[in-house]
């Protein structure tokens, strides 16, 4: 979400880069090495942040955290790689954007749907933006941010915390801070107006996107981004959830529906209701059922039991998370 204009994409573009090496340790050695010591590695970009893992046993946690270390300041960037990673990206965009019409149209959704904030460029990038990142604006993005002082360090398992302490400051500590430049969350306007965009991509299925500007938790009065969470939950948590009753088994006007929220967004968020059309039933149809459930919830309240049913099962969520240590993590 920090991406200028005209240079989107920067973030997962490096985030594929970081695997080509070092001085110490070479380009294709890194997973290498992680796979030698029976652990699995990867790393995934968000909106707003981007993480890398590894999972061993417990005892290489050292190697780990060397590893980690290295190349958070010592990738060594060569045209011939930096060009090679971007057709990587380029050709990933194609697949799982441009070839499909749903993720296409959830790209312009988003795009529509914030008009100031930095939210509505995709993570991926815009194709022209690729097509014309070089080389020294992936150094430079990569010298801006990849410092310990902008790094958040996670480990989850059967460690001791105090020798985590002393392993994280062996290969940490002598890793000079950088200053950062200052940024704020993005913000949307108060009162952004109603947008509508009617796309015709090929696709068997047509489908209706529907979002509305809301606060996330880093920018809501205390308790509304926790009510928006469970509210989600009210419209589409579970077969005994109002739109799945509503609009699929009992009106029969959409085939399948959804909603969802965002609470942890870096900055405003957006609160989205997301509907296939049952056969025979047109978007403007779907459309209206959805917006006259959205307008209940200012006249039907919502009930203890509805609530209950949505705080068990967020809690259901939470609990059976534990049982994996990269969802602890």
């Amino acid at each position: 979400s920090f991406e200028p204009q005209g240079l989107t994409g920067m973030s997962h573009a490096l985030e594929h880069l970081m695997f080509k090496g070092t001085p110490k340790v070479p380009d294709g050695e890194f997973s290498r090495i992680v796979s030698l010591y029976g652990g699995e590695d990867n790393a995934f970009t968000t909106d707003d942040y981007t993480a890398y893992y590894q999972v061993y046993t417990a005892d290489k946690l050292a190697l780990a955290l060397e590893l980690e270390a290295d190349r958070m300041q010592n990738v060594v960037f060569t045209p011939e790689e930096v060009a090679q990673e971007l057709r990587v990206v380029m050709e990933e965009r194609r697949q799982r954007t441009d070839d499909n019409p749903q993720a296409q149209a959830l790209e312009r959704f988003h795009a529509l749907a914030w008009l100031t904030s930095a939210s509505r460029q995709p993570t991926v990038g815009w194709m022209r933006d690729l097509q014309a990142l070089t080389l020294e604006d992936l150094q430079r993005w990569y010298k801006t941010w990849y410092a310990p002082n902008n790094a958040t360090l996670v480990v989850a398992g059967d460690v001791d915390p105090a020798q985590v302490k002393v392993l994280a400051e062996r290969y940490f500590a002598g890793l000079p801070a950088r200053p950062l430049p200052v940024v704020k969350s993005p913000r949307e306007l108060d009162e952004p107006g109603e947008r509508q965009m009617t796309l015709r991509l090929p696709g068997k299925v047509p489908a209706l996107y529907l979002g509305f500007n809301v606060p996330s938790r880093h920018t809501a009065p205390p308790g509304e981004a926790e009510a928006l969470h469970l509210l989600a939950g009210v419209l589409d948590g579970g077969f005994s959830a109002r739109l799945e009753t509503r609009l699929v088994r009992e009106q029969r006007v959409a085939a399948a529906v959804s909603s969802g929220y965002d609470p942890f967004a870096r900055g405003d968020a957006l609160f989205v209701v997301t509907a296939v059309p049952a056969p025979g039933k047109s978007l403007d149809e779907l459309q209206a059922a959805v917006l006259a459930e959205v307008e209940k919830l200012k006249t039907e309240a919502v009930t203890p039991t509805e609530l209950q049913r949505v705080y068990v099962g967020l809690l259901a969520e939470d609990v059976f998370g534990r049982d994996s240590v990269s969802e602890q993590a």
